[in-house]
């Protein structure tokens, strides 16, 4: 009986070896390769769509002069509030524009320069050290011999070439918990924008920095945040009237939102939704429906009577523009014509063999050369809707073959989890104490993670991500201590290996619920993206997720799965005198 007794803790001994030497080994060296190569993948994204394109053609102008001030982190309801946008509301045009992701600056400049969307351009974050390489609504201007400034933070001499284009750019910005400084850095952004004005260049964009730098230093729902909008939109309308709106049209917009604790780049609608003012020449005062940040560019270029962007993927927005009706009508030709030359490129870099119909710009081009305006207007309008449809088509299809090939290395990947599962259920080991552990722990980690309000979006990584995923990682740790004190408490009365063994069998529960999660997101995703960019709502829970296993060997000292299981044989060991003592206590009362 010694003998059989010493084979079957030997048996028991093995899994908690392997399975220890497993994780730690993971946590240590594979979680974090694949967080970090995921993260570069996203963020230094560069696509395969930036190749040199023709534009679209030029047309008459409508305004001689376009500004277009972009108020950072600025949300649509904060916006509402604002005294002086409101009278601009009340006398202009009035819309929501949808922000792409990530809902970031960078992408968002570049959004609204080019008319692509951040899986097009390239920007998709604001660690990109390169300059746009796509045609900007700038390039438009100076080949059409107009002269185009922008008056901002030093960022924008990242994306932008300051070849034909002037620079006035303040560097050193604000630090996010000094409101004095927030207000002062706009104030001296104005004055320079001011003098600019007065040169009357054909293309102007001002960009004001204070309501993010409050929104990150206070929270989107503060007093400071409204303060610092409450000051942008007193030095705007002080801009605005300086300017001719006889001649030229002025927008007002914002790059992304803020959520209320402050911080963007996801997918939430406060943050993906941002003001669209327009007022001045050209344009027609009213409420219009939603649009997408994209549209900008190709809007300004009609107004300006410019070539459209070549890598435009955008509406004008026609419906805002009050020009003669054989005029809106070329110029939603020229739109329509870009839109189906960019999207046949589009689809070619994903399939080459891929058609695109055109059908409806041929149907436009014939009303248009019957002199039936506004038949061509539309049917120009619904083929740039049908050449983004057979894009979108064909990506969906592309990635879904992509994800059928990726399903048997999924099968792959979790397949140890059930062989050794299977030999858990032949070994005739308990599964529930267990299965308990590891719901316990999932169950306090959420906990703790929604009693802060968190969601899984990357608009909570605000300032810095490592900011916000340490104290997760810390409050994993937290749950994976309370995990071997349930699992240790109630096996008291079982021998020390068997509770070492429930503790190593808990672990494994926990890490085969968090490689289940990875799993998905890399059937849905994979973890790398050479041409197209993940959905973000998912992509910040798999970052986290990969982030959260490092928790069983988070610092160099500390292999916690190795150590949790004899913590837990400590705590069975000092539970064991207790219960016995409530149990003595419970059968003496009479």
């Amino acid at each position: 009986m010694s003998a059989l007794s010493g084979d079957l803790i030997r048996m028991r001994r093995w899994p908690f070896i392997v399975i220890s030497a497993v994780l730690l080994l993971w946590s240590r060296f594979g979680a974090p390769a694949l967080v970090a190569t995921s993260y570069q993948s996203a963020t230094q994204y560069e696509g395969i769509y930036r190749a040199a394109a023709a534009p679209g053609a030029v047309g008459e102008p409508i305004a001689e002069q376009v500004v277009i001030f972009v108020v950072d982190g600025l949300r649509v309801d904060v916006s509402r509030q604002l005294s002086e946008l409101n009278q601009l509301r009340a006398r202009g045009a009035v819309r929501v524009l949808q922000v792409g992701q990530p809902s970031l600056s960078f992408p968002g400049w570049t959004a609204i320069a080019t008319g692509a969307w951040p899986e097009q351009s390239g920007v998709s974050s604001n660690d990109i050290e390169r300059p746009i390489e796509l045609d900007t609504i700038f390039h438009a201007a100076r080949k059409g011999g107009l002269d185009a400034a922008i008056v901002g933070s030093a960022g924008w001499r990242t994306l932008f070439n300051p070849e034909g284009v002037e620079l006035h750019l303040l560097s050193e910005p604000p630090e996010y918990d000094s409101l004095e400084d927030i207000l002062a850095f706009d104030e001296r952004l104005v004055q320079t924008a001011r003098k600019v004005l007065l040169r009357e260049p054909q293309l102007t964009l001002v960009h004001l920095l204070g309501v993010d730098t409050a929104g990150h230093g206070f929270g989107g729902a503060s007093v400071e945040y409204a303060q610092a909008a409450a000051s942008a939109d007193r030095l705007i309308a002080g801009l605005i009237a300086s300017i001719d709106l006889s001649r030229a049209a002025v927008f007002v917009t914002a790059d992304h939102g803020h959520i209320d604790s402050g911080g963007h780049g996801g997918h939430e609608a406060v943050v993906r939704r941002v003001p669209l003012l327009a007022t001045g020449r050209g344009i027609k005062p009213g409420v219009y429906a939603d649009a997408g940040q994209v549209d900008i560019a190709p809007t300004v270029a009609v107004l300006l009577g410019l070539e459209i962007p070549a890598h435009n993927q955008g509406d004008a927005l026609f419906d805002q523009i009050d020009a003669p009706a054989a005029l809106r009508a070329r110029r939603a030709l020229d739109v329509a014509a870009q839109l189906a030359d960019r999207h046949r490129a589009l689809l070619l870099a994903i399939d080459p063999e891929a058609e695109m119909e055109q059908g409806l710009l041929e149907r436009a081009q014939s009303a248009m050369a019957g002199a039936d305006y506004a038949e061509a207007e539309n049917l120009a309008r619904e083929s740039g809707e049908q050449a983004r449809a057979q894009w979108q088509a064909q990506r969906e299809a592309r990635l879904m073959r992509e994800r059928l090939s990726r399903a048997p290395i999924v099968a792959l990947l979790l397949l140890p989890f059930g062989l050794y599962s299977l030999w858990w259920w032949r070994a005739g080991w308990g599964w529930r104490t267990p299965m308990l552990g590891a719901l316990l722990f999932f169950v306090v980690w959420h906990a703790l993670f929604r009693a802060r309000g968190f969601t899984f979006s990357v608009s909570w990584f605000n300032i810095d991500p490592i900011l916000f995923v340490h104290p997760r990682v810390v409050e994993a740790v937290l749950a994976l201590i309370a995990v071997t004190v349930f699992v240790g408490a109630l096996n008291h009365r079982a021998r020390k290996v068997d509770v070492a063994l429930a503790t190593t069998h808990a672990l494994f529960f926990i890490a085969a619920g968090m490689a289940v999660q990875i799993a998905a997101f890399y059937l849905a995703w994979d973890v790398v993206y050479d041409w197209y960019l993940p959905d973000l709502a998912a992509g910040g829970k798999y970052y986290l997720d990969v982030s959260l296993s490092t928790s069983f060997w988070p610092l160099p000292a500390l292999p916690l799965a190795a150590l949790l299981p004899l913590l837990s044989m400590m705590v069975a060991w000092l539970a064991a005198p207790v219960a016995r003592s409530i149990r003595r206590n419970w059968c003496a009362l009479p």
